[in-house]
């Protein structure tokens, strides 16, 4: 007979042939002792057979085989100890069924580390439940090909966005990105907002935040420079480099590449510091070029250590920047006043995290600092292979990431200008340091000193409270310990401050050592340590990529309307009142719609040269912003624009704007105001009461003596004249017949010259520059002669048709409608329109319609040729936004007038299909030309462009080669030894910065 409390000592042959009953039988305290051989005999059939009681008795569920896993079911899995998470491999949880899967919490799913995330099939990804996908632990470390499948609701439900690269941004659906949250816009890094393509960096700024739009308005103007794809147009181009090293022709593709990564306005991006460190010259050795591509593209220029760890299957950041601070701890390195500094910055601006430091997506890392100031940010790169004793990584690796980046960042001459000079490649330079010059390095900010708590209140207290700056403390000599005998101030130690206690009068210390090493001291309490320390606080300058980096030297009496209409939205929105007030006129009249849209209601109010405001700007405006604009604002519009305010804006401008008004605009407005808006326009003035006459009060006669005169008697009041009644209006004659106008003979249209091609020659010839197409005149048409009309019976007018009838509503009906009425439909009962009534709308009806409304309407693709023309540039703009632009098709292009196609959004142009690209007309083809990407170019021209060799064909003008960064003549440091944490806390010394 089988004893089943001892199923470990039962054969191989005697354990599998046990029945589901057996199994059930085996006492719970037998299971839990089960060792992993017999853990290994168990079937699918035996784990299916379990109580949930018995499931939860294995004590090591990961050593069950994949095999046995399949027999698990969703009772069962959720059964399965918590610890046990963190232990199963890939193929145990790819063992699991769909159902048993879903079956395992989130928290379990967050357990899984790097190697087991990356080796789950693209099935059990789809099969995710929204929060179990949100539980991964770091989003990089799903597949690519996994990626690509997504959902939008996983997406929108993950909050954690920090440490995600762009290559796995790029890999998501356009619907997938679009989901993410503008929260998790506002939580990507600099790298991989930089490296998005042209679809997912237009759909980014529409959420971005001042911050991070800047971070993408800094990146190269061509999306398809970036990071990945320099990185592999560089090995190519190492891979054909010849005996005789770097040619002219390679050396000038390097340097027109370098042009190209640089931002807009020839700003350092993180690609074009990177090229520009490598010191890439002429007849340079393929052994040489490629040892730069590896150093500064792939961090393998690792600083000598005594030992080293991997950090990159670690998550960057354990939980969102927000929460950076918290695990930050010193390592055995002597760097106190690195992480101090790392651990101020963290606690008081975490954002400033997303431009510190960013993933790469293969296992490399963007590092930023400062070189001086803020106006020189220099970059690195920096692989997962760190010293194994530097700051802890309980907060994700991203402060040990930072160490190793600051010794490669001081050894190669980068930082020279915050007085680092001479350093060797070795982590041994981090013992001992300045803050204030990490600070610096950090921040591109400078500091002031204050050597006594009583003189320092005031600077710091202000620094923490509005987030100007942030705040260290060295302690050169003081030393102490509370009234229980905890550590507080140490000699030669660095020490964060984090706050301020206000009602308590004290200053809030921490120190590198830990996140429990935090206590309070009041100046009074701190001067009265005996021996010397330093506050320094740093001012922290504008961001890299902020708003007023951005604008830094711009001259705004110049400024174009496309450069305006180019920023983000973040960006105008950010445009300061006093830049605005001035623009020209001509920049002015050049606003658009959109433009406007962004602006905030002091930007309007701003805004100089109002009478060249045009038309479809100011129509565009929003209904919140007619509400708040004023009567001075309105009367500066020239006639034509304010006439060009639909009847909804007129009816949502506040009563003292529309009292206000000059008569002009007073009489335009009237003309579109409902019924309550006309009676501000023109209050009606109450008749006064006419006062009736008071009756003569009659004469009592007197009996005289003598007899008197007899009264005369009054005269009676004549009565009113009654009002003659108005003559009846004689009626109008009829108008007699127009004469038919003789038809017009139609120009010819200028056939545009196609651009000349540059060819590729063996020997470096000057390429022909394409010459800009010449824009086709629009053919005159012939006019219809005007035949004389019968005159026209009284239509009935069509009865309002309620929102419940939308789906129902004819063209005919729709066509009938007023402009008012037209422009007081809402956006969202267009939707319901059916496709046989868009497809016959009127050119009227849709010149009626606002730039939201037209984005609203189904089945776009199917309005009639004259419909299309009648389209007004913004209103084309706000279709091309939406899903229904990607379905027109080149007819209905080729309707589009000039100036409505010429707006089109050069990222909208790169949207459309081949089919509709090559069906385009000369002139609309021109247009496209302007705005296509290389992709797209290939479609508009009449041959296919000759493919050049990556990285190395000859161009016109090669840029000369950016070197790396200049050397500074700084003072030369002073180095003492520092020290780093023990077991018993030994104390440090600091450097003083004197």
């Amino acid at each position: 007979m089988i004893d089943l409390t001892k199923p470990n000592a039962l054969s191989q042959a005697a354990f599998t042939a046990l029945t589901p009953d057996q199994i059930q039988q085996i006492p719970i305290a037998s299971l839990a002792s089960l060792d992993q051989t017999h853990y290994g005999y168990l079937t699918s059939g035996q784990v299916a057979a379990m109580s949930a009681a018995q499931i939860t008795a294995l004590k090591h569920p990961e050593w069950l085989t994949p095999a046995a896993v399949g027999g698990l079911s969703a009772q069962q899995v959720s059964s399965i100890a918590s610890t046990a998470w963190g232990q199963v491999s890939s193929a145990w949880m790819n063992g699991l069924t769909t159902d048993a899967f879903a079956a395992v919490p989130a928290a379990g799913i967050g357990s899984l580390g790097a190697a087991v995330i990356r080796g789950l099939s693209d099935a059990d990804f789809q099969a995710m439940t929204a929060a179990q996908f949100a539980a991964i632990a770091d989003n990089d470390w799903i597949p690519l090909s996994a990626v690509a499948k997504l959902r939008p609701d996983q997406v929108q439900t993950t909050t954690d966005w920090d440490s995600t690269s762009a290559r796995w941004l790029n890999a998501l659906s356009p619907e997938a990105f679009a989901a993410i949250p503008a929260a998790g816009i506002n939580q990507m890094s600099l790298a991989a907002l930089q490296g998005l393509d042209a679809t997912r960096r237009a759909i980014a700024l529409k959420s971005a935040d001042e911050m991070h739009a800047g971070y993408i308005d800094m990146a190269s103007k061509d999306a398809s420079v970036n990071y990945d794809s320099v990185l592999a147009n560089l090995q190519l181009m190492c891979s054909n480099i010849g005996s005789g090293g770097l040619s002219a022709a390679q050396f000038d593709a390097f340097n027109n590449t370098l042009a190209a990564a640089k931002g807009t306005s020839g700003n350092p991006t993180y690609v074009s510091s990177l090229m520009g460190s490598m010191g890439v010259q002429l007849n340079m050795s393929a052994d040489a070029f490629n040892q730069a591509v590896c150093k500064w593209f792939l961090g393998t220029n690792n600083p000598t250590a005594k030992g080293y760890a991997d950090v990159s299957d670690s998550a960057l950041f354990n939980g969102s920047v927000q929460q950076a601070a918290v695990g930050v701890a010193q390592g055995q390195i002597g760097d106190c006043w690195l992480i101090s500094s790392l651990e101020a910055l963290a606690a008081t601006a975490p954002e400033r995290l997303n431009g510190l430091i960013s993933a790469n997506g293969n296992g490399t890392y963007a590092v930023k600092f400062y070189n001086g100031s803020a106006d020189k940010p220099v970059f690195v790169t920096v692989d997962g292979k760190v010293a194994n004793y530097g700051a802890s990584t309980s907060a994700g690796g991203w402060a040990r990431l930072i160490e190793d980046a600051f010794v490669e960042a001081c050894s190669s001459g980068l930082l020279q200008a915050d007085g680092y000079t001479n350093w060797k490649n070795d982590m041994g330079q981090l013992d001992g340091g300045v803050p204030a010059w990490a600070m610096m390095a950090l921040t591109g900010g400078t500091s002031q000193k204050f050597t006594s708590g009583a003189s320092a209140w005031d600077a710091v207290k202000a620094a923490l409270e509005d987030g100007s700056g942030i705040v260290t403390y060295g302690s050169y000599s003081k030393a102490s310990k509370d009234s229980q005998g905890n550590t507080q101030m140490v000699s030669g130690h660095a020490f964060a401050i984090v706050g301020v206690d206000e009602a308590n009068h004290k200053y809030i210390f921490r120190n590198p050592w830990g996140s429990n090493y935090v206590f309070e001291l009041s100046p009074d309490e701190l001067d009265a340590i005996s021996g010397n320390g330093e506050f320094m606080v740093m001012e922290s300058p504008i961001e890299y990529g902020s708003a007023a980096a951005h604008f830094a030297g711009t001259d705004w009496t110049t400024v174009s309307a496309d450069w305006i209409n180019g920023q983000s939205a973040a960006m105008i929105a950010a445009i300061p009142t006093t830049a605005l007030k001035q623009l020209c006129g001509s920049t002015v009249n050049g606003l658009s719609a959109s433009t406007l849209q962004d602006m905030s209601t002091d930007q309007l109010l701003s805004l100089p040269h109002l009478d060249q405001l045009s038309s479809s700007a100011v129509a565009g405006l929003l209904a919140a912003q007619y509400k708040t604009l004023t009567a001075d604002w309105y009367n500066g519009l020239s006639p034509e624009a304010f006439a060009a305010i639909p009847a909804s804006g007129i009816n949502q401008m506040s009563k003292e704007a529309l009292q206000g008004l000059d008569k002009t605009h007073h009489d335009l407005a009237l003309k579109l105001a409902d019924p309550t808006h006309a009676a501000i326009l023109n209050p009606k003035t109450p008749v006064a009461p006419v006062t009736p006459v008071t009756p003569v009060t009659p004469v009592t006669p007197v009996t005289p003596v003598t007899p008197v005169t007899p009264v005369t008697p009054v005269t009676p009041v004549t009565p009113v004249t009654p009002v003659t009644p108005v003559t009846p209006v004689t009626p109008v004659t009829p108008v007699t017949p127009v004469t038919p106008v003789t038809p017009v003979t139609p120009v010819t249209p200028v056939i545009p010259v196609i651009p000349v091609i540059p060819v590729t020659p063996v020997i470096p010839v000057t390429p022909v520059i394409p010459v800009t197409p010449v824009f086709p005149v629009n053919p005159v048409f012939p006019v219809n002669p005007v035949f004389p009309v019968n005159p026209v019976t009284p239509v009935t007018p069509v009865t309002p048709v309620t929102p419940a009838d939308w789906s129902r509503m004819t063209a005919a009906q729709m066509n009938a409608m007023s402009a008012q009425a037209l422009a007081s439909v809402a956006p969202e009962d267009l939707q319901k329109l059916p496709v046989d009534t868009i497809k016959g709308l009127s050119a009227t009806t849709i010149t009626a319609l606002s730039d939201k409304q037209v984005a609203q309407l189904p089945a776009i693709e199917t309005l009639s040729a004259s419909a299309v023309a009648a389209l007004r540039p913004n209103q084309v703009v706000a279709i091309s936004a939406t899903a229904n632009w990607s379905k027109v098709d080149a007819k209905w292009l080729n309707a589009l007038s000039f100036s409505a196609f010429a707006s089109v959004p050069s990222g909208a142009i790169n949207h459309l299909s081949s089919a509709a690209l090559q069906g385009l007309d000369t002139a609309h083809r021109g247009i496209a030309l302007m705005s296509a990407d290389a992709a797209h170019i290939g479609y508009l021209l009449p041959t296919p462009m000759p493919t050049p060799a990556p990285m190395s064909t000859p161009t016109i003008g090669a840029a000369p080669l950016v070197q790396a960064m200049a050397s500074f003549n700084v003072p030369t440091s002073v180095t003492t030894s520092g020290h780093g944490t023990s077991s018993a806390n030994s104390p440090f010394t600091l450097v003083k910065a004197h």
